[in-house]
């Protein structure tokens, strides 16, 4: 399997993990809005894995991880998409806590492409 597939085949794996765990978490409509939101961001899903960075900041946002907002929200949220994504690549997740989701996403593409 050349490079470029299994880049193509990572993003994709992210986007789909990305929008499961965030249905899951908030429903179908609220996965929808967030969605929607990012794409009007410039950040569609498919591109989650270029700027993982963007993703997180956009989610905090939206979600938040304070103060007035659900406590520690996106952060369980990125974990849950980690998790999600090992399972679905095959691959363990092994990280500290709190999980920085940007570093780690750039790591598990690496190292998938080297399965």
């Amino acid at each position: 399997m050349g490079l470029v597939k299994q880049q193509v085949d990572f993003d994709a794996v992210l986007a789909g993990a990305v929008y499961d765990t965030i249905r899951y978490c908030l429903g179908e409509t609220n996965a929808e809005i967030i969605r929607d939101f990012l794409e009007k961001r410039g950040l569609p899903l498919a591109l989650v894995s270029c700027n993982p960075e963007l993703f997180s900041e956009e989610l905090r946002n939206i979600v938040g991880f304070g103060r007035r907002q659900i406590l520690g929200g996106a952060s369980i949220l990125e974990e849950t998409i980690l998790e999600l994504l090992c399972k679905r690549l095959g691959l363990k997740l092994v990280c500290a806590r709190p999980v920085n989701f940007a570093l780690e996403v750039r790591r598990l593409r690496k190292q998938f492409g080297k399965v």
